[in-house]
Formats: C-alpha cells, sequence, structure tokens
C-alpha cells in the first residue's frame, strides 16, 4: 500500500532534513569523510544529473530515521539512530567512526524530530541556526556540499600526491647516490691499504730501511755457473803451468810437443 503525504507532513519534513543538515555540518567524522571522499561527492543519483548521490543517500537516510522514530515512539529508538548513522558512514565512505559521536548526532535528531513533528515547535532549529552563524569551519569541503569546494580538493590532493612521488624519487635519487660513494670509498680504502706495503717505514731512528728487491733465482744460477768456470779455467791454467814446468830438459831448455791434428 502507497503512502501519501500531505502538504504540511511535506514541509515539516524539509525543515527536519533542514534542521539534521546542520547537526551533519558540525559532526566532524562526516566532515572528515566528506574530505577524504571527494571523488564521491561528484556522482549523482540520476543521469540527468539533478541531484548528488549523496543527498539523495542523506535524504533516504533521513526517511529511515523517520519510519523507525514513528516505530518505536520512544527514546530507546535513539541506539537504533546511531547505529544507522554508523552504518552510513561506514557503508558509503568506508570508514569507521571510532569515537562514538554518532550517539550524540543520534540524540540531537531525536529531539530535533520530536519538536517539528509531535510539538510542533521549532525553537531547536532556531538554535541550530543561530549556531551555524557562528560556525568557522576548518573543513576542505563545503556543506552543503558546492562544487567549487568539490573540485579545489581534488585538485589539492592531486598535487599533493605528485608532490610526494616527487619527494620519494629524490629519496630514491639520493640513497643510490649514497651507495655509490659507499662502494667508491671501499674500493679507495683498500687500495691505501694495498699501497701501505710498498712504502718503507721508518725505523726507531727515525731513517728508512731500504729492502733490496730479491734476485731472481735464474740470476743467481747465472752468477754461480760463471764463478764456477772461472775457477776452472784457473784450474786448467795451473795445470797447464805445472805440466810446463816438467818438460824442462835437463839442458835447460823446454821440449816442446805439438799437438796431433785431429
Amino acid at each position: 500500500m502507497d503512502t501519501y503525504y500531505t502538504r504540511e507532513m511535506l514541509d515539516k519534513f524539509d525543515k527536519f532534513k533542514q534542521g539534521s543538515f546542520l547537526i551533519f555540518k558540525k559532526w566532524q567524522a562526516f566532515r572528515l569523510s566528506l574530505d577524504n571522499n571527494p571523488e564521491l561527492l561528484t556522482v549523482y543519483a540520476d543521469e540527468e544529473k539533478t541531484e548528488l548521490e549523496i543527498y539523495n543517500m542523506l535524504r533516504i537516510l533521513l526517511s529511515d530515521i523517520d519510519d523507525e522514530i514513528n516505530k518505536i515512539n520512544s527514546k530507546a529508538v535513539i541506539n537504533m539512530i546511531g547505529e544507522m548513522l554508523y552504518d552510513f558512514i561506514q557503508g558509503y565512505f568506508q570508514i569507521e567512526v571510532e569515537d562514538q559521536s554518532e550517539k550524540i548526532i543520534a540524540r540531537d535528531i531525536y529531539l530535533l524530530h520530536g519538536e517539528i513533528f509531535k510539538e510542533e515547535k521549532y525553537s531547536f532549529l532556531e538554535q541550530l541556526k543561530k549556531a551555524d552563524l557562528q560556525f568557522k569551519s576548518t573543513y576542505a569541503i563545503d556543506f552543503p556540499i558546492t562544487k567549487k569546494s568539490v573540485q579545489n580538493k581534488i585538485l589539492i590532493d592531486k598535487l599533493d600526491k605528485m608532490d610526494f612521488d616527487d619527494k620519494n624519487d629524490a629519496n630514491d635519487s639520493e640513497e643510490e647516490q649514497n651507495e655509490d660513494e659507499n662502494i667508491e670509498n671501499c674500493v679507495n680504502n683498500k687500495n691505501l691499504s694495498e699501497n701501505k706495503d710498498n712504502f718503507a717505514t721508518p725505523d726507531s731512528d727515525g731513517f728508512f730501511e731500504i729492502k733490496k728487491n730479491k734476485v731472481k733465482k735464474e740470476n743467481k744460477l747465472d752468477s754461480s755457473n760463471s764463478n764456477s768456470n772461472e775457477e776452472i779455467n784457473k784450474q786448467d791454467g795451473n795445470k797447464s803451468k805445472k805440466e810446463n814446468e816438467n818438460l824442462i830438459d835437463a839442458d835447460g831448455f823446454i821440449e816442446i810437443k805439438k799437438k796431433k791434428r785431429k
């Protein structure tokens, strides 16, 4: 069965929605959810782009709250309203409300609804309007939502991301440069350590001890062979001399012996 609303009921619901928006405007969890999800605020509820999806979702939320209050008709419904608010933030924005502020917002919405629909008073609504005039927002996105604030926030997020990426690239480049310098220092230290062995070290008297290079084994052998040959030649010479001395005859003349030709 379809539900029909009178003009008076629709006017009251409009005032209830207006007051609820003023309550949402000061709800930190809601405002941070808007700031952190500007892309969601560019989505429309219809193809004609006559209404943003977020407004459509809020209107459905308030309509469901109105239904629950009319069913339960007691303060016990405040807990139910709090759960509905919590589910809305978590479901639509993918953000959890950790400070339990949804309970305070639920109480204010319940009081607003009672004055408008039951008591037909607007004192609480007027208080909300006066407080809104003195409210200084520190949030990036306006509420009610404006297209300009959404576009500005999206642009700021893009610039922040570019700046973040540039800083990461700079840090990576610096790390690579430091790594190259460390490698170069290690190589230089190694070369310096090897070169130290090539320098003479001063003795206790302050003078340097000069160490001669070792002579190659082949040179020593050549020198030794040369000395041996000289000794052999010397011995042959002495032997030849003695042999000549033995050749002297009794008359004092030397007998010369000719060598046979081969």
